[in-house]
């Protein structure tokens, strides 16, 4: 994330060594939610509103506001603007670097809008995030490979018209269904 790199690694060596993990340092946003630049909420200038879909990167907190409210200080990862929000079920979860596919979606070779098609993502399919979420022209679009024959590429998250082409998904969430 730091410098836009791209490429693979090892998750765990073939002595048990652990290299890398699952971070516990984002959120998606489930509802659009007001980013504040103080901490406190009564008073707190406005940095901008976050928008569902949206991924919060934890640089602080989360905190207990004395109002009982739980605040965190995150940064947004579409423009890397910082600030606080109140961390409340209703309006933010977890994030889960694996989405599900809700309506037939185009994987393509370019962040950008319209770049050459590899392959349609069926609905159902399940997708690991490789980069992203990132604003490209009008939408929100994140590198991804998929789970079903590990094609790599661009997909949008939401339509123009705001139909979710994919929805946050969790494993263990599913086998609880």
């Amino acid at each position: 994330m730091k410098d836009g790199e791209e490429g693979w690694i090892t998750i765990k060596g073939n002595k048990g060594t652990v290299y890398a993990e699952e971070t516990t340092k984002l959120y998606t946003l489930v509802n659009a939610v007001a980013f504040h630049k103080q901490f406190e909420t009564d008073g707190a200038t406005l940095v901008r509103q976050l928008v569902v879909g949206e991924a919060v990167e934890v640089i602080d907190g989360p905190k207990e506001e004395k109002r009982e409210v739980t605040r965190l200080k995150g940064r947004a990862v579409s423009d890397g603007a910082v600030g606080w929000v109140s961390l409340r079920p209703s309006a933010m979860k977890p994030w889960s670097p694996q989405y599900k596919c809700s309506a037939e979606a185009v994987l393509s070779s370019s962040c950008k809008e319209g770049g050459d098609s590899v392959r349609n993502v069926e609905v159902g399919e399940i997708v690991q995030v490789l980069d992203g979420p990132k604003k490209a022209d009008t939408s929100m679009r994140m590198k991804v490979r998929a789970e079903k024959d590990s094609a790599a590429g661009w997909v949008t998250l939401r339509t123009a018209d705001g139909t979710d082409l994919f929805k946050n998904f969790t494993k263990s969430a599913e086998k609880s269904k």
